[in-house]
């Protein structure tokens, strides 16, 4: 139903979300913005593009740089192996990872991703099979190897239609099932996304590993690896490599919402895909080893402080309350998709088991994007999903029921 037409909805019952407390005793919303480092007057609800850094965490990066400068020789060939070491040991304690021998760490989940592809053994083709809702690196690294193959690789898009993801998982899995049973046989990597961006969806990884595994995907032929693009996952939903199936390689974002500085992700690659030679760091540098952890360890002089910056991230975060971040923040974000909807007369995009921090209301002028980012000052996503036009909205915990306010008066020229 277009959007001029929609009946209202009821509003949703008011959240206690104002009066949720971190695990130091802080109230989340208006009064956790002063520990983050965004300018007054500006609205940040698209957290999950580039993230926002406590000043704590900030400070202490600022200090191994310090470190760095004083002895230069010492932190490049010791210090620094020391922090990034229990960077990795924290990381794969958080995602249940079988161990931190089977994690790197990188600048971004698009050099990770990159670092798999690129370095995979293609002289034989095959298919590269991603989902229509994959982030454009992705896709264009897939025709980049195809490009350069001379026409052996060859990419196969999967059509979610206009019905993701309001149809929820099988909106999902059922055009994967049967894009799997047409190319039985010749698919060499599935890509798929842990959450979507655009969309924001959570897309059901563990029966996704399943089904990729299933006789109805392979037939007699070898198993393929799947690589999960989990860019928006850490910090964001739990992560239980285990539990979900143990993807074959796994990647993600530390700064988008884990607090930690920009420059900070990780590669997990599950024990049986480690070769000697793959997979091989976007950067091959001097250092000369040959081992998983050693290639990725050190790849130039540039700065390192990032990856460091991770263990000070876990430190917020375990002073806030891992629970009360994701009950205060998935709380509200859920509240606030409904209260939109129910205002503006148009419908959430997304079943609420698809949905974290992150939420996609129907709107009814995507040319309010301008207005909002240069005359508001609030920055927000939006674009056409399917027949929609969609508003994508993410929060943390500086985010607050008033500061909806403001996002519902302006498509509906209305005041609340």
């Amino acid at each position: 139903m277009p959007a001029s037409h929609a009946p209202g909805r009821p509003e949703p019952p008011m959240p206690d979300g104002d009066e949720v407390l971190a695990a130091d005793g802080t109230k989340f919303g208006r009064a956790m913005r002063d520990r983050f480092l965004l300018a007054d007057g500006f609205q940040n609800f698209n957290h999950g593009s580039f993230g926002s850094v406590p000043k704590v965490v900030s400070d202490a990066q600022r200090a191994y740089s310090l470190q760095c400068e004083a002895r230069p020789d010492k932190w490049f060939r010791q210090d620094y192996f020391v922090c990034v070491d229990s960077a990795r040991s924290m990381l794969a304690a958080y995602i249940n990872a079988p161990s931190a021998d089977d994690l790197v760490m990188v600048e971004n989940a698009s050099g990770a991703v990159n670092s798999v592809m690129r370095s995979m053994n293609w002289e034989a083709g095959g298919i590269i099979l991603y989902l229509s809702s994959a982030y454009a690196m992705v896709k264009n690294t897939a025709s980049w190897l195809a490009r350069s193959s001379s026409g052996t690789v060859q990419n196969v898009e999967v059509s979610l239609g206009p019905d993701f993801p309001m149809a929820g998982d099988a909106s999902v899995l059922n055009p994967l099932r049967d894009a799997l049973k047409k190319h039985k046989g010749k698919v060499r990597l599935l890509v798929v996304s842990h959450i979507t961006s655009v969309p924001a969806a959570t897309l059901p990884i563990a029966e996704i590993l399943a089904l990729a595994r299933s006789p109805e995907a392979l037939g007699s032929g070898a198993a393929f690896p799947v690589l999960v693009d989990g860019a928006h996952a850490l910090g964001q939903i739990d992560i239980d490599l285990q539990a979900m199936g143990d993807p074959d390689f796994y990647v993600s974002n530390a700064h988008k919402w884990l607090y930690a500085p920009k420059g900070s992700a990780f590669l997990y690659v599950r024990r049986d895909r480690q070769e000697a030679n793959f997979p091989e760091p976007t950067v091959i540098s001097s250092s000369g080893k040959q081992d998983f952890i050693g290639r990725y360890a050190y790849t130039g002089s540039r700065d390192y402080t990032p990856f460091c910056s991770v263990v000070n991230a876990f430190e917020f975060r375990a002073s806030l309350g891992e629970a009360q971040i994701k009950a205060y923040v998935m709380g509200l974000a859920s509240w606030a998709a409904q209260h939109l909807a129910a205002k503006w007369g148009t419908r959430v995009l997304c079943p609420p088991h698809m949905q974290a921090f992150m939420f996609n209301v129907q709107v009814r002028y995507l040319c309010l994007l301008w207005m909002y980012r240069n005359v508001w000052h609030v920055w927000v996503c939006m674009a056409c999903v399917g027949m929609y036009g969609m508003c994508g909205y993410v929060w943390h915990v500086w985010g607050c029921m008033s500061c909806v306010g403001m996002y519902v008066r302006y498509p509906m020229h209305d005041r609340v």
